[in-house]
C-alpha cells in the first residue's frame, strides 16, 4: 500500500470525494461550451476500444504540442468536444470482435466520421471512386460516414463493406508484421512506421494495376503479389522506418518475396470474403492471429535473396497449401498426443506470434540428444511474444482431459534467468474465447526444470478453467508481461498431470513483515494487521489527517527473490464510499514504473512516459473529473528498505509522510472537489500491483484482482474509455474519524 500512495499521491486523496459540492473552476476533462460543436465518429477494424485518436491539424501524421487525441469507447466511439475540422489518425486500441490489438495506424480525411482501413487508403492517395471499384463495392457508398460494423435489429447492416474493410486490414497487417518478422524488429513504433508505407504503397500500387484486385470473393493473386513487392520496396527505402527492417528487406529480392507470399495472402483474405455474415467476426479472429506467413518465410527466408526461381515458387505452393489446410487463429490445436516431447514421428508445428523471432525444433542444447522446441524472444518483441504447440491441422485433436481433481499440466524448460514468469495458456481451437490461463515462475537459470501449471488458479483477470469446454490448444510464453530482449528458451515434454496439484511452498518472496502496517503521529504510533484493514469494521484513520501523520511499513523478503532486468509495474487504487446512497467514487493508476533490486531494497523509479489518471466522482455523482496527474509523478525515485523475516523486527521501517502526500493530492484537485474537510465515514479501499513477488507473510498469495480506471469522460459525463490493470492485491476498509 505505501507503493502505491508513494508513486500516485493523488490516490491517498480518494476518501475527500464523498459528500462533495459547489465550486466549479470549469468544466471537467470531456466537456465543452455550447458554443462548440462536439466532432464524433467511429474507429473501425471491427470496432476499437481505446484507440487513440488524433485530430491531426498540423496533416503530419503524429502527435505534436497543441494537437489534441482521444480515446474510443467500447462501442468504438470517439468525440472531440471542441470539435475537429482537421485528419483523423487512430493507433492502438483492441478490436472488440477479435479481442486483437490493434498495431496499425488508421486515417481518415477531414470531416470524416468513420476511420476505417479504407479510408486509411483514401488518405494514401485512392480516389472513394477508385475504392469502390477495385473492391467491387457499389459506386455510391460514401466510405467516410458508413459504418461497416452497424448493426441493425441485431444484423449486420454494411456486411459487405466490412469484408472489404477486414480484408484490406488483413493484408495490411500481414505485410507489416511479415516485414518486422523478417528483421526481428518489434514494438508498435516499428509496426506503426511499417504499416503507414504499406498503407501508401498499396494505394499506389493498386492505382497503378488499373484493375480490379478481384471479382466477388476471389482475389487476383497478380495484383497482391504487386502490392507486396511495392510494399517491400517503398518500405525497404522509407526514412521513417527503422534500420534493422531495411537492412532486412533489402537482403531480400521483392518479386521472391512476393511469389512466396501472395498466394497465401490471397487465401486468407478469400476466407474473410467468402465468410457468412454471422462468421465474419471469427474469420477475422482466425485469420488476423494466424502468423504462419511470417513465420514461415522467416524460416526459409535464404532462398529469397535472389529472383524468383523453381525453389521460390516450391516455398510458395507450400506455404499456400498450409494456409489452406485450415487450423488458423495461431495454429490449429494442440498436438495428436500427450505428452508432446518433440521425438514424434511427425513433428509438432510451433508457430511464434507477437515477436518471437524463432521457433523452432532443435537437439537439446545441454545434453545434444532429444530434440527439444527453441524459442528466441526478439529484443523489443510483445509483452505477450509466445509460440503455439500444433499439428497445424484441425484432424487428431487431442482433448486435455481436465477434471475436477486434474487440472494441471507440466513442462519442463530451460531460461537463462531465474524469477521470470512463463504462461501456459489452453483454449479451444475453434472458439478462443473459450481459454485459460495460468503461469510459474522459473527457480532455475541456466538449466533444465519441470514447471507445473494449476489451471486451478487462472492469472487474474483471465476466465476461470470451465470443464464444460473442450480445451485442444496450447500456447507457451516465456517472462510474460515484459518485452522481449533477445533472450533464447528452450521448452519440451508438454504434459497433462493427471492427479491432484499440491501447492508448492513458496520460499523467494517480498511480503509485508508480520502482515502490518502502522500509522505514526509524533509520539502516538497505532498498529494495524492487514486482517484489521481488511475487516468490515476497517481502520480508523482521523480527518483531517495531519501534516506530520506517517505511514510506516516493513518489508521482509523471504528466501532471495529476484526480479528480472528491465522489470515494469503497474498500480492502481480504488477508494469508494459505502453509506447508502453515497456515490463518492475514486480510482488511479500508474504505468511504466521500473523497479529493480538493490543491496539497499526494491529501487523504483517512474518513466517521463509513465502515464498517470485519477478519476473522481463526488458523492452525490452530479461532479465528476479526470485528472492527470503524469507531469507530477514522473522521474520520482525512491527506494523502500527490505530486510530478510528474520532481521525486519530490527530492520528498517519504510516512512510515507502520510498527511503531506494527502493535503498534496487536495491542493491538487480541490478544482474539481470541495467540501473535503467536512468528510466523515467509511471507505473501500482496494489496491492492485502487477508483477511483483508480493504475498502475504506466510507465503499465501494475495487475491487477485482488476481495477479498471476511467481515462476519459463523453459531453454527458459518461465514462468513454478506461484503462483496466489486473494483478495481485488487497481489499480493505477505513473510516474517517474526529
Amino acid at each position: 500500500m505505501s507503493f502505491v500512495l508513494r508513486l500516485i499521491p493523488a490516490a491517498a486523496a480518494a476518501c475527500m470525494v464523498a459528500a462533495c459540492g459547489g465550486g466549479d473552476a470549469g468544466a471537467p476533462p470531456g466537456t465543452s461550451s455550447s458554443a462548440e460543436v462536439p466532432t464524433s465518429g467511429w474507429v473501425v477494424d471491427g470496432y476499437l476500444n481505446g484507440a487513440t485518436v488524433l485530430c491531426d491539424s498540423n496533416g503530419n501524421g503524429r502527435f505534436d504540442d497543441g494537437e489534441v487525441s482521444v480515446f474510443s469507447d467500447a462501442a468504438g466511439l470517439f468525440t472531440f468536444t471542441r470539435g475537429c475540422s482537421a485528419g483523423l489518425v487512430a493507433t492502438g486500441g483492441t478490436d472488440i470482435d477479435t479481442n486483437l490489438p490493434f498495431k496499425g495506424v488508421l486515417k481518415a480525411p477531414a470531416s470524416a466520421s468513420v476511420v476505417t482501413p479504407l479510408t486509411t487508403l483514401m488518405v494514401a492517395g485512392m480516389s472513394q471512386l477508385e475504392i469502390n471499384t477495385v473492391l467491387g463495392l457499389p459506386a455510391a457508398t460514401n466510405l467516410m460516414t458508413t459504418d461497416p460494423a452497424l448493426r441493425a435489429n441485431g444484423s449486420l447492416a454494411n456486411p459487405e463493406l466490412l469484408r472489404r474493410s477486414v480484408s484490406i486490414q488483413l493484408m495490411l497487417q500481414r505485410a507489416t508484421e511479415l516485414f518486422a518478422g523478417l528483421s526481428g524488429a518489434a514494438g508498435d513504433a516499428v509496426l506503426q512506421a511499417i504499416y503507414t508505407e504499406v498503407a501508401l504503397s498499396m494505394a499506389g500500387s493498386i492505382k497503378s494495376e488499373s484493375r480490379a484486385l478481384g471479382t466477388g470473393t476471389t482475389l487476383d493473386q497478380a495484383v497482391i503479389a504487386s502490392m507486396i513487392k511495392a510494399a517491400a520496396l517503398r518500405v525497404g527505402d522509407a526514412a521513417a522506418v527503422s534500420s534493422e527492417v531495411k537492412t532486412a528487406l533489402k537482403a531480400l529480392d521483392a518479386d521472391a518475396l512476393a511469389a512466396v507470399a501472395s498466394g497465401a495472402f490471397k487465401a486468407q483474405a478469400e476466407a474473410l470474403l467468402k465468410s457468412a455474415d454471422a462468421d465474419i467476426a471469427s474469420t477475422a479472429k482466425a485469420q488476423l492471429g494466424d502468423d504462419r506467413i511470417t513465420s514461415f518465410i522467416v524460416a526459409n527466408k535464404a532462398p529469397l535473396a535472389t529472383p524468383p526461381n523453381t525453389a521460390t515458387t516450391a516455398l510458395g505452393n507450400t506455404l499456400t497449401a498450409q494456409i489452406t489446410s485450415g487450423g488458423g487463429g495461431g495454429g490449429g490445436t494442440i498436438a495428436s498426443t500427450l505428452p508432446v516431447t518433440f521425438q514424434e514421428a511427425t513433428p509438432p508445428v510451433l508457430t511464434s506470434f507477437g515477436g518471437v523471432e524463432d521457433a523452432t525444433i532443435v537437439a537439446d542444447p545441454v545434453s545434444g540428444t532429444g530434440n527439444v522446441a527453441k524459442v528466441v524472444k526478439a529484443a523489443g518483441s510483445e509483452v505477450w511474444a509466445g509460440t503455439t504447440v500444433s499439428t497445424g491441422a484441425k484432424q487428431s485433436i487431442a482433448t486435455i482431459p481436465f477434471t475436477a481433481t486434474a487440472t494441471g499440466m507440466s513442462l519442463r524448460v530451460w531460461s537463462p534467468d531465474a524469477g521470470i514468469p512463463v504462461r501456459l495458456k489452453v483454449e479451444n481451437a475453434d472458439e478462443g474465447s473459450k481459454s485459460a490461463e495460468t503461469e510459474a515462475l522459473t527457480t532455475v537459470a541456466g538449466g533444465w526444470q519441470t514447471l507445473v501449471f494449476n489451471f486451478a488458479g487462472p492469472v487474474a483477470g483471465t476466465p476461470a478453467l470451465n470443464l464444460a469446454t473442450t480445451y485442444n490448444k496450447a500456447s507457451v510464453f516465456f517472462d510474460f508481461g515484459r518485452a522481449g530482449s533477445g533472450k533464447t528458451y528452450y521448452f519440451d515434454d508438454l504434459a497433462f498431470v493427471s492427479g491432484a496439484i499440491a501447492p508448492p511452498a513458496p520460499t523467494d518472496y517480498l511480503a509485508l513483515d508480520a502482515d502490518s502496517i502502522s500509522l505514526v503521529n509524533g509520539s502516538t504510533s497505532i498498529p494495524y494487521t492487514m486482517a484489521q484493514f481488511q475487516s468490515d469494521a476497517g481502520i480508523s484513520v482521523s480527518w483531517p489527517i495531519p501534516a506530520p501523520m506517517l505511514l510506516k511499513v516493513k518489508l521482509a523478503e523471504v528466501g532471495a527473490y529476484s526480479l528480472p532486468a528491465g522489470q515494469q509495474i503497474s498500480a492502481a487504487v480504488s477508494i469508494t464510499e459505502t453509506r447508502a446512497g453515497g456515490q463518492g467514487e475514486l480510482q488511479a493508476y500508474i504505468d511504466k514504473v521500473d523497479v529493480k533490486k538493490t543491496a539497499a531494497g526494491l529501487e523504483i523509479s517512474v518513466a517521463t512516459a509513465a502515464s498517470a489518471i485519477v478519476y473522481g466522482v463526488s458523492g452525490d455523482g452530479k461532479k465528476k473529473a479526470v485528472i492527470d496527474f503524469s507531469g507530477s509523478v514522473a522521474g520520482v525515485k525512491n527506494t523502500l528498505a527490505t530486510a530478510t523475516a528474520t532481521a525486519t523486527a530490527s530492520g528498517s521501517s519504510n516512512s510515507i509522510v502520510l498527511g503531506n502526500v494527502i493535503q498534496y493530492a487536495i491542493n491538487k484537485v480541490s478544482n474539481d472537489f470541495t467540501g473535503i474537510h467536512a468528510l466523515r465515514g467509511k471507505y473501500k479501499v482496494s489496491i492492485v500491483l502487477t508483477d511483483l513477488p508480493l504475498r502475504k507473510a506466510d507465503g499465501g498469495q494475495l487475491p487477485g484482482l482488476t481495477i479498471t480506471v476511467p481515462t476519459a469522460l463523453d459531453s454527458g459525463g459518461a465514462v468513454s474509455a478506461s484503462k483496466p490493470v489486473s494483478g495481485r492485491g488487497l481489499v480493505g476498509y477505513i473510516t474517517l474519524t474526529d
